[in-house]
């Protein structure tokens, strides 16, 4: 990416890291209430796929940080 200058897929503004956060919390939650594991790895795909397919459908996306430089400088 740097020699390409390109930026990284997972630093653009569409929800990848995001789904990944919230199905590893709902899986990890699941597995140390020791909960039936195919059940909610069953689940946590689900959701996974439910949240990033919503996510595409209705253009989520996570907010950007754009420097204008145009602050004001304090003394």
């Amino acid at each position: 990416d740097v020699l390409c200058n390109d930026v990284p897929l997972l630093f653009r503004s569409e929800l990848y890291a995001s789904v990944s956060v919230v199905t590893g919390l709902f899986y990890a939650t699941a597995f140390g209430l020791q909960l039936n594991a195919e059940l909610w790895t069953i689940l946590t795909f689900a959701l996974g796929i439910s949240f990033r397919l919503l996510a595409v459908r209705y253009k989520w996306e996570m907010p950007k940080f754009v420097f204008t430089g145009d602050e004001e400088k304090r003394d």
